[in-house]
C-alpha cells in the first residue's frame, strides 16, 4: 500500500487525492500516529508504485526563487508498506496452524531546504514558506538532538507536524538512514556546516528494529478480502498484533491492510457480488479507482467544455437573432433610405453647381487681377518716365544756377 502526503504551510494535503486539505493527525494506542483520512492506494508491482509517485510530485507545491528554478515549498512523506506470506496452494492439506504475515514500512521523507531570505530573495507568499520551512527544520533538529541526548528526558516531538509525523520514524521499531546535500561552494559555508551538523547528530540517534509478523492475517485460500470487508479482517490483525506486541514479539502496526487477489486474478475480479466496488476515503483502495479518479476528472473536463461550447452557442444564436431584427428593421427603413438617398443626391447636385459657379468667379476675379496687375505695371513705367525727365530738369536747372553764380562773382571783380 503507499501513501503520499505533503506538508505545505503546516498543512496536511493528500498528493494522491489533492481535494483532501487540510488533514488532521490522529494518535491511536493500538497504531500510533496516523493521518486521518489520508488515501493508501493498494500497489502489485513497482511499476503502479513509480506511477502513484510520479502523480503525487506533480502535485507538490513548487516555485522558483533566486537559488533554484524549482524549489519545494513543502515537505512530502511517502509511505510504502511491503506484505510477505506463503501462499497455500489448492493441492496442499490445510495446515493445523496458517502461516504468518511478515509487513515493512518503508518511510521516505523529503525534507524542504532550509534557506536565507537574503540568497533566496523569497517576498510575500515565497516569504512566509520560508518562515514556516525553517520552523519545522528546527524543530526537528531540536527533536533529533534530544534523542541524541542520552541525557534528555523529554522529546517535543509535539512542536511541529513534522515531527510528529516522523514519532516512529525516529523513535519507534525502524532502521533510519539520512541522505544531507552540501554545496561545495565557499559562498553557502554556513548552510553546509549546518546541514553537516544535523546529519552528525541524526547519527547518534539509536534505534531498534523486530520483525513484523502476525499468525492471524492471510484469509483462507478462495475467501479474498476487498474493500467492503478490509475493515473486519484489519480487526482481526491489529488484534492479533496486540497480542503478539504483549509478548515482544511485534510492534505497531497499520489500520489498513492489503488485499489477497482472488481466484480469477486480480485484473479479472474488479466487481464483488453487490456490483462495483466503491473505495472509501480513509480506507484502502486499489489503483484501478486512481484511474478512476482520473477518468472523472477528464470527464468534467469534457463537461466543463460542453458547457463552454453550449455558452458560445447560445451567444452566437443570440447574436443571429438580433442579425435578423436588424434586418427586419432594415427592411421597414428600405422606403426611408431611398428618399435620404434622393435627398443626398439632389443635395450633392446642388453642391456641384454651386462649386462651378464658384470656379466661374474665382476665374473672373483672376482674369480681373491680371488685368490690374498689367495696368499697374503700365502705370508704373510712365512713372517711372517722369522721375527721370524731372531728374534731367533738375540736372539742367542746377548747371544754369552755377554758371549764373560763376558770372555775378566776375562782375564784382571788374
Amino acid at each position: 500500500m503507499v501513501s503520499f502526503l505533503q506538508l505545505y504551510m503546516e498543512r496536511i494535503t493528500d498528493l494522491l487525492a489533492p481535494e483532501k486539505d487540510n488533514l488532521h493527525i490522529r494518535e491511536d494506542p493500538k497504531t500510533g500516529v496516523y493521518v486521518e483520512n489520508l488515501s493508501q492506494v493498494i500497489a502489485t508491482s513497482p511499476a503502479e508504485v513509480l506511477y502513484l509517485i510520479s502523480e503525487g510530485v506533480r502535485n507538490r507545491a513548487t516555485s522558483s526563487t533566486l537559488m533554484n528554478q524549482t524549489s519545494s515549498r513543502s515537505h512530502v512523506i511517502l509511505r510504502v508498506t511491503v506484505e510477505h506470506s506463503l501462499r497455500q496452494q489448492k493441492t496442499e492439506k490445510p495446515a493445523a496452524k496458517p502461516p504468518s504475515v511478515k509487513r515493512g514500512l518503508l518511510t521516505i521523507i523529503d525534507l524542504a531546504g532550509s534557506e536565507r531570505v537574503s540568497k533566496s530573495g523569497s517576498e510575500g507568499v515565497r516569504l512566509e514558506e520560508a518562515k514556516t520551512i525553517n520552523k519545522s527544520i528546527c524543530a526537528l533538529g531540536n527533536v533529533i538532538a534530544s534523542l541524541a541526548d542520552p541525557a534528555a528526558s523529554y522529546v517535543s516531538f509535539r512542536d511541529s507536524k513534522l515531527t510528529r509525523l516522523l514519532t516512529h520514524s525516529l523513535s519507534g521499531n525502524c532502521l533510519t538512514s539520512i541522505c544531507a546535500t552540501l554545496n561545495p561552494l565557499s559562498l553557502h559555508f554556513d548552510e553546509s556546516f549546518s546541514t553537516a551538523l544535523f546529519a552528525s547528530r541524526a547519527m547518534a540517534v539509536n534505534t531498534k528494529a523486530c520483525i513484523n509478523e502476525s499468525e492471524h492475517f492471510l484469509v483462507p485460500d478462495g475467501t479474498g478480502i476487498d474493500e467492503n470487508n478490509v475493515m473486519d479482517a484489519g480487526a482481526k490483525f491489529l488484534s492479533a498484533g496486540a497480542r503478539a506486541r504483549a509478548k515482544g514479539k511485534a510492534r505497531k502496526g497499520l489500520n489498513s491492510l492489503n488485499a489477497n487477489k482472488q481466484k480469477t486474478g486480480w485484473n479479472n475480479s474488479t466487481k464483488t457480488k453487490g456490483g462495483a466496488r466503491q473505495a472509501r476515503e480513509g480506507n484502502s483502495y486499489s489503483l484501478i479507482y486512481c484511474f478512476q479518479k482520473a477518468l472523472q476528472k477528464a470527464q468534467g473536463e469534457v463537461e466543463v467544455l460542453k458547457a463552454d461550447m453550449e455558452t458560445k452557442d447560445r451567444i452566437l444564436m443570440e447574436a443571429e437573432t438580433a442579425a435578423k431584427l436588424v434586418a427586419d428593421v432594415s427592411e421597414e427603413s428600405t422606403e426611408a433610405q431611398r428618399q435620404a438617398e434622393g435627398a443626398v443626391v439632389q443635395l450633392s447636385k446642388a453642391l456641384l453647381l454651386s462649386r462651378e459657379a464658384m470656379k466661374a468667379k474665382e476665374s473672373l476675379c483672376e482674369a480681373r487681377l491680371e488685368e490690374m496687375r498689367a495696368q499697374m505695371k503700365a502705370r508704373e513705367a510712365e512713372y517711372q518716365a517722369q522721375i527721370q525727365n524731372l531728374e534731367k530738369d533738375v540736372d539742367s536747372l542746377n548747371e544754369k544756377l552755377k554758371a549764373k553764380e560763376s558770372m555775378d562773382q566776375y562782375r564784382i571783380l571788374i
